[in-house]
C-alpha cells in the first residue's frame, strides 16, 4: 500500500511507523515501511483501516519522534495592553 506523505524523508524500509497518531485515534496503526519510493509517498506493508490520504498526506509518525505538528495560532497583545501603570503605592494595595 502506497500512500502520500508531507514529507518521506528519515524514514527507512524496515522501520516502524504509526500511521494517524493523534487525529483518529480509532483508526490509529502500526505498520511496516517496506519502500521509499519518491519524497512524497511511503510504501507500507498493509493498512487496516482507511485512511484519508487522497487529498490530505495521512499523518505518519516514527516512533521516538519529538511529536506531531496539530495545531498552530497567531496572539495579538496591542502595545497599549503591554504598558499598564500603577497608580497606588504597593504598600496601599494590600
Amino acid at each position: 500500500m502506497t500512500i502520500p506523505v508531507t514529507s518521506s524523508r528519515g524514514f527507512t524500509p524496515g522501520a516502524p511507523v504509526v500511521i494517524d497518531s493523534t487525529r483518529h485515534r480509532d483508526l490509529q496503526e502500526t505498520c511496516t515501511v517496506v519502500a521509499v519510493p519518491d519524497p512524497g509517498r511511503l510504501t507500507l506493508d498493509r493498512l487496516l483501516h482507511r485512511h484519508n490520504g487522497t487529498v490530505t498526506p495521512v499523518p505518519v509518525v516514527q516512533p521516538g519522534e519529538k511529536g506531531e505538528l496539530i495545531a498552530e495560532w497567531n496572539e495579538y497583545t496591542p502595545s497599549s495592553g503591554t504598558d499598564i501603570q500603577l497608580n497606588t503605592n504597593l504598600p496601599q494595595m494590600s
